[in-house]
């Protein structure tokens, strides 16, 4: 290919072309490699073999740089090269609606609704900051992955202030010249007239009517033939082609290129509103309303470990997780969680519904390699609503160099989001300064982030594997507060949830939160570890209270903090309307976690809520139907309501898919209430023998004594319950199979040592 001698000093620079996409009237756009961010772009570049005038590629450079919405083509860098002008825009794999419509002809009806709905939400955008395009055609609009791209701002008009009205930029588009597409031009910007958006409504339009009837609106001899067909007003209704058009779609095209600027919706995003009302009240399938994505809501998703050995996937996690901690400090940005982040790790699912089921607007996403002392971190900030690449780089560090790279990553990041931020809300974006090392030794922070990846498995083995990497980076820096921290909450976490006996690891829980926050007062997790031992140990319910709202206060959006703070202080104090509440707070933070969705099933549970419950329960299971807390907690929830043959089978079901002893206690109590006395029997003996293996709750065997009438032995294993000072037992007054000992002495009194409400005996 002979390229231009501009376009080869290109190629010694930054770019590699691979082939010419086509030319318009200033420019020809190419296929290019960036070499520097090592991905295909599409260069735009001023043309060299015909006059153009330069000032008028500037300005397309301009106003395109001052649009940034998921249905317009953004600019992503600009420069010049040997006095001639170029700007870069992503590389978009798929077709015009040119292209589209020669192959296909007329559209289907829905499809065509929907695309003029994307483009006339970017017209909305550029009229919103006084652009109009004033060029709106099928070649300029761009349909990729089925979603349009408005492109090609070249003669956009920008409106300028009195003071800048005789400014060169403002002289390339004085009224009096027709510039545009005569196909697609309105009656005003045909005659040179002065426009203003409801041009581009017409042209929008006119390319509507083509993608449903396959032909245009109004056809003529010339651009003059065409104004006369235009200002008659009259065209072939879309009833005569098709018979699939609803009667206010086509009342509402007719609105759209009527003769006169002022019988034309005011204003694009009117049109969107519109769009979508025509179709209302059809037998046709509703569109599909657009997902309300926060433009300040990022997750950064799992990246993915491309090393040779599959051993270094805890690397890759663990640069996820540090750009993650550092985005959630800047203010303004709302940072969803790890565990719906991490949720679609290996998923196949595109960019725009991630974003949708996480319920937010940017994606991070990216990949590391390891290759002996050589790291290779390469990420990418993507928006949710159109899948473009809003920004990308490519790190080559030492591995000494990880904390280097972690930090740089996540200025980048908040640099790309800073005016989205700013432009949301008036939050502004806090300055970035360089983050000190967590640690003095990179092998320590290899323990750590091994010690973090196997505490997120959940799993009581990946709990011991995370004690011993823990451990391993405290013995290499005895200073690291991430790592103690991170101990306390492993710790703390095989307490609470029964993977090992309380009194064995709720004091190393203690001491390793104890040891973080005497380094770093504010250290949230730590503060969450010592405030869970707190109130499932001690039971100092009101320290435990102060620590949980100082992790809150010193990180707002670390959702674990207010999930523990609402299951083991607020429901056990039946203070049930205040637990929902943080619990939904950590939801909108961890959309996606289902330890998160049963936590509110449960609240719902103790507050006697049985719809509340099961609905909590039914939706873990929607999201995967083999977890096992989800039948779980659907079982108990059905027990409530006294579907007890349900219960059973939604908590056998627990039972086969974990082998839970929990769900085993909780099946041993509805078999008392279907009267199976030998299933009971059989579940009972079962849940000794563990005991005698391993530790076990008495708490489990006083439920299943209580529901059999066996007060004496009910009370017996609570206070069994009482000297382990077993984790679950903090539930014990807000727990409905305990109603029936409220009035027994031994049952208060063992309330009144947790120091827990007595409830009332009436």
């Amino acid at each position: 290919m002979s390229l231009p001698p501009h376009i080869t000093a290109l190629l010694d620079t930054r770019f590699s072309i691979e082939r010419e996409l086509g030319r318009g009237g200033m420019s020809t756009v190419y296929l290019a490699n960036d070499r520097k961010l090592g991905r295909k772009v599409a260069l735009k570049v001023l043309r060299a073999d015909i006059a153009v005038e330069p000032e008028r590629f500037a300005q397309e450079i301009y106003v395109t740089a001052q649009l940034q919405h998921p249905h317009i083509l953004p600019l992503l860098d600009a420069d010049e090269i040997d006095g001639r002008a170029y700007y870069v825009m992503p590389y978009v794999e798929g077709e015009s609606l040119r292209d589209r419509m020669k192959r296909e002809g007329r559209l289907p009806l829905l499809v065509a609704v929907r695309l003029a709905r994307e483009v006339a939400g970017a017209l909305a955008h550029a009229h919103t900051r006084d652009v109009v395009h004033r060029d709106i055609k099928p070649e300029n609009i761009l349909v990729s992955a089925g979603h349009a791209l408005v492109a090609d701002f070249g003669i956009a008009r920008m409106r300028m202030s009195a003071a800048d009205s005789d400014s060169a930029n403002n002289s390339l588009t004085q009224p009096g010249l027709a510039i545009g597409t005569p196909a697609y031009m309105s009656p005003e910007q045909s005659l040179g007239d002065a426009v203003d958006g409801r041009t581009d409504i017409f042209a929008l339009g006119c390319v509507l009517y083509e993608m449903i009837a396959g032909r245009l609106p109004f056809v003529g001899s010339g651009a003059m033939g065409m104004l006369s067909a235009k200002m008659s007003g009259q065209f072939a209704s879309l009833a005569d082609v098709r018979d699939d058009v609803p009667e206010a779609l086509e009342a509402l095209l007719r609105r759209l290129v009527a003769r006169d600027p002022d019988q034309r919706p005011a204003r694009a995003a009117d049109v969107v509103a519109e769009l979508e009302a025509a179709l209302q009240g059809t037998t046709m399938t509703p569109l599909p309303r657009a997902v309300e994505l926060p433009p300040n809501a990022v997750a950064v998703l799992a990246f993915a470990s491309i090393s040779p050995d599959a051993e270094d996937e805890y690397l890759a996690e663990g640069m996820s997780e540090a750009i993650m901690h550092a985005l959630a400090k800047v203010p303004g940005l709302r940072v969803i969680a790890r565990t719906s982040a991490f949720a679609f790790k290996g998923s196949d699912k595109d960019a725009r519904e991630i974003a949708a089921r996480l319920k937010v607007r940017h994606l991070v996403e990216g990949s590391v390699r390891r290759a002996g002392q050589r790291l290779r971190v390469t990420a990418k900030l993507i928006d949710g609503e159109s899948s473009l690449e809003l920004w990308s780089e490519r790190f080559d560090r030492q591995i000494d160099d990880v904390f280097a790279v972690e930090d740089e990553l996540a200025g980048a990041v908040a640099a790309q989001l800073r005016t989205v931020v700013a432009a949301h809300g008036g939050e502004r974006l806090a300055t970035r300064q360089p983050q000190a090392a967590p640690t003095f030794s990179v092998e320590a922070y290899e323990q750590y982030l091994k010690g973090r990846y196997w505490w997120g498995q959940r799993t009581a083995v990946g709990m011991q594997r995370s004690v011993e990497h823990l451990q391993d980076a405290l013995r290499i820096d005895s200073k690291f507060t991430l790592a103690y921290a991170a101990l306390a909450e492993t710790f703390a976490t095989m307490g609470l949830y029964g993977m090992a006996a309380p009194h064995e690891v709720a004091p190393l829980a203690r001491d390793a939160a104890n040891r973080a926050l005497a380094i770093d007062p504010r250290s949230a997790g730590a503060l969450c570890a010592r405030a869970c031992v707190r109130a499932f140990f001690e039971w100092e319910w009101e320290e435990a209270e102060k620590d949980f709202r100082a992790a809150i206060d010193a990180d707002p959006q670390y959702p674990t903090a207010y999930q523990w703070f609402a299951s083991t202080v607020l429901v056990p104090h039946g203070r049930f309307a205040e637990a929902q509440q943080l619990l939904a707070r950590a939801h909108d933070l961890d959309p996606l976690s289902l330890s998160l969705t049963v936590s509110r099933s449960a609240a719902a549970y103790y507050a006697r809520d049985r719809k509340g419950a099961e609905g909590f329960a039914r939706e873990a299971l929607h999201q995967d139907a083999n977890f096992s807390m989800g039948h779980f907690f659907l079982g108990i929830a059905l027990e409530l309501s006294g579907a007890h043959a349900e219960a059973a089978h939604a908590l056998s079901r627990a039972v086969s898919l974990a082998d839970s002893t929990e769900a085993l206690a909780a099946l041993g109590v509805v078999q008392v209430a279907l009267g199976d006395a030998a299933a009971v029997d059989a579940t009972r003996a079962e849940l000794e023998r563990r005991g005698r293996l391993q530790y076990l709750s008495p708490v489990l065997l006083a439920q299943i004594a209580a529901r059999s009438g066996d007060e004496q032995s009910a009370l017996w294993y609570l206070e069994r319950a009482t000297e382990f000072r077993s984790a679950d037992l903090m539930w014990v007054g807000v727990r409905p199979v305990f109603e029936s000992l409220r009035a027994h002495p031994t049952y208060r009194r063992i309330l009144s040592e947790l120091r827990l409400p007595l409830p009332a005996t009436s």
